[in-house]
C-alpha cells in the first residue's frame, strides 16, 4: 500500500494538496520527476493563496534556508515508574536503566537560529522544548530536549 492510500494520511501527494504552515499558501503536485533509476528526484508543484474553497486538511512545515544540526532527544531514564522498589525491580535501579533514553539524530533548522548562544531555548513545534548545547560550534548547532510535549500514556 502506498502512503496516500492509508486512511487518514494527510501529507502532500499527487492526490491531495497541503498548506504551507504560517504562509497562507496551498501547494499541489503537478509532476513527480524521477531519476534514471526510478527514484523520486523532485516534485513540480503549483502554489496558490489559501481560500475557503481550497482550504487544506493538513499543513507541512517549510524551511526555506535550512542548516544542519544535531538533535538529542532524552526520554525516561528508567523503564519503570518506581525503579527503586524491589517488588517492581528485583535487581535494583541500575538494572532498570532504559537503553533508549538518549537518541541522537541529524536535523534541519531555519538559518535564523544559526547564531544562537549556548542555553538559548526554542520550541520545536509538535515535539518539545530544546536548548542549545555547549557542544555546539559556530558551524554546527546541537540541541538538547529539555521538556517533551505531553503524550497520552496509552500511546505506544
Amino acid at each position: 500500500m502506498i502512503m496516500e492510500e492509508e486512511k487518514g494520511y494527510r501529507r502532500l501527494t499527487p492526490l491531495q494538496s497541503v498548506g504551507l504552515r504560517h504562509c497562507g499558501y496551498v501547494i499541489k503536485v503537478q509532476e513527480v520527476v524521477k531519476d534514471s533509476s526510478g527514484k523520486v528526484d523532485h516534485l513540480r508543484v503549483s502554489c496558490e493563496p489559501a481560500t475557503e474553497s481550497n482550504k487544506p486538511k493538513a499543513f507541512i512545515h517549510w524551511v526555506a534556508q535550512p542548516i544542519k544540526c544535531e538533535i538529542r532527544n532524552y526520554e525516561r531514564l528508567f523503564k519503570h515508574e518506581c525503579p527503586e522498589d524491589p517488588a517492581v525491580v528485583p535487581g535494583g535501579f541500575v538494572t532498570d536503566i532504559n537503553p533508549n533514553s538518549l537518541s541522537i539524530s541529524l536535523g534541519m533548522a531555519d538559518i535564523s537560529v544559526k547564531n544562537a548562544k549556548v542555553y538559548t531555548k526554542f520550541q520545536f513545534e509538535r515535539t518539545g522544548f530544546y536548548s542549545v548545547d555547549p557542544d555546539s560550534s559556530p558551524d554546527f548547532l546541537v540541541f538538547n530536549k529539555t521538556v517533551g510535549l505531553k503524550e497520552d500514556k496509552g500511546k505506544n
